[in-house]
Order: structure tokens, then C-alpha cells, then sequence
């Protein structure tokens, strides 16, 4: 049945839901990003006011959810490479795990949010694991999630039936160190999300390099 459920636990706004088993398996835990309610904005184009205790109480414990939240896919992980191994298909498989975006939980002071252009929300991590890839390989070069649909159908053995309308690059040459990727910048840019009328006016636009945003 797990845990009762505290009163902080309905605070989070908004929250994740843990399995019960899993409730405040991370209590007591804390954003420690050192941009978390940040000291000095004078440097920020919005310098918003600093977080109050409630606010950084609800978005703690919209921290811990998320955490707790994360040992059940953990499970769910963990049970998937079981089958695969116990059929002999592990080492035949790519596995991939990434995110669409990141999520601000008070950094910069900015409360909840994505549509921001700061590292915590537009730089997610992608791990893949397969065949011809080295363990424990680090590849900085600058990715994006529009390469994702093209290492996908590498990996499957095909290519897209129009190639001229998919964008992004397949990745599975770097990947397996056979191969490299001469990109000097990335686009990044982000709508608003429940704005109308259509098409959504953008919240900004912008391009990364291995440096420097602009």
C-alpha cells in the first residue's frame, strides 16, 4: 500500500503521481542547481523577484515527485531488458532514452515552465545503448532531436521514403565511431504553447553552437 500521504505531497503544483510504494523515497531532497531561485538576475532579460517559501516548497516537492516518479520507469526499464536478454535479443537491440524537452523547477527563478531558452529546459539527455557502440562513450558534438527520426530508421535497416522532407541527420555512424558529424550550430526555438491564432507566434528563436547561444 505503501506510505500515507503527506500533506506537502499535495502541494506540488504541478506534480507528478509516484507509485504509492515509492511515495517520499526522496524526501529531504533538494534542487542543488546552482541557478535554482538564483541570487543575482541582474543579468537576465525578465529579472524576476525571488521565490517565495511557498513557491519553493511546492516546486521541492514537484522535485521529489519527479524523482520517485522515475524508479518506477526504472522498473519498467529494468523489466523490458530482462525479456530481451532471456529471448537472446538484447545484443540485437538498440536501445534509446531521451526526453522532448527539460522542465525549469525554479531555476533562474522562473518557477515551472519549458519555454524558456536556459540549458535546464532545451538540453536533454539521449543514452543509447546497441549494437557497435562502445560502453561508456561520450559524444559531445552537437545534437538534435531532429536527428532522432533518421538514426531511428538507421538503425531499422532503411531510410526514409522522403528524404528530402525529413530533417536531422542519422547519428548511428557517430555513434558506433565509424563516422563523424560536421554540424557548427543547432537551432533551437520554442512557441507558445496555448496561444491562438494559428500559426503560434514563437517565443523565441535561437541557435547553439559547442560555446555560445545566441
Amino acid at each position: 500500500a505503501g506510505p500515507p500521504v503527506d500533506p506537502d505531497d499535495l502541494a506540488a503544483i504541478p506534480s507528478t503521481s509516484p507509485k504509492p510504494i515509492y511515495r517520499n523515497a526522496f524526501q529531504g531532497t533538494t534542487n542543488t542547481d546552482p541557478s535554482f531561485n538564483e541570487a543575482d538576475v541582474s543579468d537576465k532579460p525578465n529579472k524576476p523577484a525571488p521565490l517565495s517559501a511557498a513557491t519553493i516548497a511546492g516546486l521541492t516537492e514537484a522535485f521529489q515527485q519527479r524523482l520517485e516518479a522515475e524508479l518506477s520507469a526504472q522498473d519498467a526499464i529494468l523489466q523490458i531488458l530482462d525479456s530481451l536478454e532471456t529471448q537472446a535479443e538484447l545484443d540485437n537491440t538498440y536501445i534509446v532514452f531521451m526526453s522532448d524537452n527539460g522542465h525549469l523547477l525554479g531555476e533562474h527563478r522562473l518557477g515551472y515552465g519549458k519555454k524558456y531558452p536556459y540549458e535546464v529546459s532545451n538540453r536533454v539527455p539521449m543514452m543509447v545503448r546497441g549494437p557497435g557502440i562502445t560502453p561508456g562513450t561520450v559524444i559531445d558534438d552537437a545534437t538534435s532531436q531532429v536527428d532522432f527520426a533518421p538514426t531511428v530508421l538507421a538503425m531499422a535497416g532503411t531510410t526514409s521514403p522522403t528524404p528530402g522532407l525529413i530533417d536531422g541527420v542519422n547519428l548511428l555512424p557517430l555513434l558506433t565511431g565509424t563516422g563523424t558529424l560536421n554540424r557548427s550550430a543547432i537551432v533551437i526555438e520554442a512557441t507558445s504553447a496555448n496561444a491562438s491564432p494559428d500559426p503560434l507566434p514563437w517565443t523565441y528563436h535561437g541557435i547553439i553552437d559547442r560555446r555560445w547561444k545566441y
